[in-house]
């Protein structure tokens, strides 16, 4: 998409998580080096960005896991469009409490927010990887429903964290994040 400075600038609000998702591991292709790069992103704007994703994941498994039994396929259907989204939640996270380093990684970002984020199991998030990556065939519905209740564990869990992440006064530059180097 080919958008102009001011464009930018005005839509941080809007898309916080995706634009520091790009400036922490993107390269731009065309275009000033330093647009994407030298944007300002709102603390706020990011933790609410971020506590509205996961509140989504959560409410859509809310709705998805009485199915499960029936329809384990439906999991499966959840996580091909859902998941990709949900790894750079879990960044994000950890980006917000250390704020100087983004993990793009699969497995390093899953041993990174279980070692670091206190009821983040790292077993439930590998098999939503390999359920993802179609390495795990789970064996029977009630084996779908466990990995689905340990992500809505996991999504409860992380919800709680982001709302109760420190305010921005305690982001280095007050209440905008700082940018890529």
């Amino acid at each position: 998409a080919i958008m102009s400075r001011e464009q930018l600038e005005r839509s941080t609000d809007v898309f916080p998580l995706r634009y520091l998702d790009m400036q922490r591991h993107h390269v731009m292709l065309h275009g000033p080096e330093q647009a994407i790069a030298s944007l300002d992103i709102s603390w706020e704007h990011l933790r609410l960005r971020l506590e509205q994703r996961l509140r989504s994941f959560h409410m859509h498994l809310i709705h998805l896991l009485p199915t499960l039994h029936a329809n384990p396929e439906a999991f499966q259907n959840f996580l091909d469009h859902q998941l990709g989204m949900f790894w750079p939640c879990l960044s994000t996270i950890l980006f917000l409490q250390d704020a100087d380093w983004w993990i793009a990684a699969r497995r390093a970002l899953i041993d990174q927010s279980a070692a670091r984020l206190e009821g983040v199991s790292r077993e439930v998030l590998l098999d939503l990887l390999a359920l993802r990556q179609r390495r795990l065939e789970p064996s029977n519905a009630a084996h779908v429903h466990e990995i689905a209740s340990g992500w809505y564990a996991t999504l409860e869990h992380l919800i709680t964290l982001v709302d109760e992440l420190a305010d921005p006064g305690a982001m280095p530059d007050g209440d905008t994040l700082p940018t890529a180097d």
